[in-house]
């Protein structure tokens, strides 16, 4: 502040120039400002007041999880956020500030944002209800209310073990055996399967091919076989392992071009043996017809000669 000795109207007029300056630098330039905030362009300044934007209202969240109560304030000014539980005489946060002394509840506010968001981490039943955020000013108290539900976590039931075998069990002989092994262990993972034919474990070779899937939780893993051109030496009994659960299916390989042959062999046989039986019958007509014949002519001669 400048001081005047000498000049008193030059002075207090460049005292109130730099005033004015010194406002304006700090404070922003704007036409007809008064630095006593007062007036601009000859009317009385009204303070704007803080207001709450638009944001949801009911929020849902399981047992153990973050609840996220978010309040919006816009032209908050030197005002001070307040939350609290509706059920409850005591705030929750003043300002940045944790009122109670639960750890699990904070207030976050990120600089330059108007969000005013209250954080309950591990919520619990009891955290539901209903929440106030409030804005305290010399006029009026400004609230707005959000509810919470907290949910009871729901129970994952785990898988139950087993292990079971699918496919095609009958197979021409030629075709491609393909087998499917499942297992699930509800406690132990699993780390490998395996296939076992008559006891011996199977291998990839030129004819067998074997892939395998495990679970990202390691609880359930699959099998495919594959036997490409089977030949009857690949009909037996296949076993699935998988830590240890076991399991067998019988598959058989069919030769049903050997047994078209057969049966044609058989109907073949059947033809002759009708052609025999009907020569033989007709030999026999014969025969029968000469005897008779020659019974006759033996008669007609007795009866000539006598």
């Amino acid at each position: 502040m400048c001081r005047c000795k000498k000049n008193y109207s030059i002075c207090h007029f460049l005292c109130n120039f730099w005033n004015w300056i010194i406002w304006t630098l700090l404070l922003g330039y704007t036409e007809g400002y008064d630095p006593r905030g007062r007036y601009r362009n000859g009317e009385k300044l009204v303070p704007i007041q803080p207001s709450f934007a638009p944001s949801e209202q009911n929020f849902t969240v399981f047992e153990g999880h973050t609840a996220v109560l978010t309040c919006v304030v816009e032209n908050l000014g030197t005002k001070t956020v307040v939350w609290r539980k509706m059920s409850d005489t005591n705030p929750l946060t003043v300002g940045k500030m944790t009122y109670v002394s639960d750890s699990r509840v904070q207030i976050h506010h990120i600089i330059h944002r108007n969000n005013w968001n209250l954080h309950i981490r591990d919520a619990k039943d009891s955290d539901s209800g209903t929440y106030e955020c409030q804005i305290s000013t010399k006029d009026r108290n400004l609230r707005r209310t959000v509810h919470l539900q907290v949910l009871e976590r729901p129970q994952i039931q785990p898988e139950p073990s087993g292990i079971k075998i699918t496919g095609n069990f009958h197979v021409e002989i030629g075709d491609t055996l393909h087998l499917i092994c499942n297992a699930t262990e509800a406690t132990t993972p699993l780390e490998d399967i395996a296939w076992f034919k008559d006891g011996d474990e199977l291998e990839k070779n030129t004819r067998a091919t074997i892939y395998k899937a495990l679970s990202l939780k390691g609880k359930s893993i699959k099998s495919d076989l594959y036997i490409d051109k089977v030949e009857m030496d690949d009909s037996g009994y296949y076993l699935c392992r998988a830590g240890a659960l076991t399991t067998h299916k019988h598959a058989q390989v069919l030769n049903t071009a050997g047994n078209k042959d057969k049966r044609g062999t058989l109907v073949d046989t059947s033809l002759g043996y009708r052609e025999g039986l009907d020569k033989k019958n007709a030999s026999a007509s014969i025969h029968g017809k000469a005897v008779l014949f020659i019974a006759f002519f033996v008669e007609l001669l007795k009866h000539i000669f006598s």
